[in-house]
């Protein structure tokens, strides 16, 4: 307990953070773009951590439009900037890239198996690699 007035707001989202990708996994089920784009957003900031970048990234990948596509492309690689063991954004790129019929998604989805050998997925992705 801080005293009257202090801002603890740091040290809630130091605690939290362990819990967030799960918390931002079940955001992403409730199929609301809008609502969703906008939490993370405000989670963000000024400061877009890795785990919100994916996160984007699996929101706009998920609606699926062309322009979508692109941008969760971009929000993929930059969340991979930030922490380059998120096989889950290989996984991501992969898929949004060859559903917008670039071949470069392969490596990626093999990228992603290779960082991810036991993948719950890897019959579904080993079979798009065929």
């Amino acid at each position: 307990m801080g005293k009257a007035g202090e801002n603890e707001g740091g040290r809630l989202r130091e605690a939290l953070a362990p819990w967030r990708p799960e918390f931002l996994a079940d955001q992403l089920k409730l199929n609301d773009f809008e609502g969703t784009d906008y939490l993370i957003g405000e989670l963000a900031g000024s400061h877009w951590t890795g785990d919100l970048l994916f996160s984007r990234g699996e929101l706009y990948r998920a609606r699926g439009n062309p322009r979508d596509l692109v941008s969760a492309i971009g929000f993929y690689r930059d969340a991979l900037i930030q922490d380059p063991t998120n096989a889950d954004a290989y996984r991501g790129i992969g898929l949004a890239q060859l559903r917008s019929r670039d071949p470069a998604g392969t490596e990626a989805l093999k990228k992603y198996l290779e960082m991810k050998p036991d993948a719950p997925d890897r019959a579904m992705i080993s079979t798009l690699l065929q």
